[in-house]
């Protein structure tokens, strides 16, 4: 399509600090609004894409966690001499940051079973990425795991809960 731009990353996943190679290739040159955005816009620029096949260097910034969308509109000038064409192009790509250095492990340790009313004694441990203990609050359910069957019940990922692709 005309009116489309076809954006393309070198990697699936950056870090903090690192540089990410977009490649933009546009119908055709002109002015290029770069933004980069969450729920709410992070940054832009404008630059001339020379080529209608550019690639352009973004440094990857910690605002962008959990991870950002990236646009690039292209607008050329409108000659009133040749046939309408699309003047104006746009394109949308997710900038997916590794967010490990986020991801918590949790170990509970508790008796095999129990049963009605009984009293049971639970130790959580919470540790960081580096394995370091790290202080948290948690909850904690106790459910009957023949309900858990009945209803089909999945375990949600908190990490990807939080960390995840948003759209």
């Amino acid at each position: 399509r005309p009116d489309r731009i076809e954006l393309k990353l070198d990697k699936s996943s950056y870090a903090i600090g690192e540089t990410a190679k977009l490649t933009v290739k546009s119908p055709f040159k002109g002015k290029a609004l770069i933004t980069i955005s969450k729920d709410k816009v992070i940054t832009s620029k404008v630059i001339e894409l020379a080529d209608p096949t550019q690639e352009i260097p973004l440094t990857i910034e910690e605002e962008w966690q959990p991870n950002a969308y990236c646009t690039v509109t292209v607008i050329r000038p409108v000659d009133p001499n040749e046939d309408w064409v699309a003047y104006r192009a746009f394109g949308i790509i997710p900038l997916s940051i590794d967010n490990s250095n986020h991801k918590l492990s949790i170990n509970v340790s508790s008796p095999a079973s129990s049963g009605p009313k009984d009293k049971v004694k639970v130790d959580i441990e919470v540790r960081n990425a580096q394995g370091q203990p790290q202080e948290a609050e948690v909850s904690l359910a106790l459910v009957d795991e023949g309900i858990l069957r009945l209803t089909n019940f999945k375990t949600p990922d908190p990490f990807d809960f939080f960390y995840g692709k948003r759209g």
